[in-house]
């Protein structure tokens, strides 16, 4: 919560006439990763990860979401990324470091 209050004393003092030349801000900004699971179209499934640096993610069509099978497929860059999914698929499954997403797909 120091980002925000940074940013509002320093835009505050700017509107009360303090001098813009001699202002000084702050903000910080922490990125955490994130992941998303979406259909993108009727036959495929759309990835939307963020990952730490060094981090990866795997993904993998199952009946159930339990663990990533020897066979999921490895994600190790941030972005969008669609896979193709099997018309008798139970599950879209993406396991992270810090979490395991699941999405019906029947």
């Amino acid at each position: 919560m120091k980002a925000p209050a940074t940013l509002l004393c320093c835009l505050l003092g700017t509107a009360l006439g303090f001098s813009a030349q001699t202002a000084r801000c702050l903000l910080t900004v922490q990125v955490r990763p994130e992941a998303a699971l979406s259909l993108a179209s009727p036959g495929t499934v759309s990835v939307k990860i963020r990952l730490a640096k060094g981090a990866q993610a795997r993904f993998a069509v199952q009946p159930a979401c339990e663990a990533p099978p020897p066979g999921a497929q490895l994600i190790v860059q941030s972005g969008v990324h669609h896979f193709p999914i099997p018309s008798s698929a139970g599950y879209a499954c993406l396991y992270t470091p810090a979490q395991t997403l699941s999405l019906p797909l029947r």
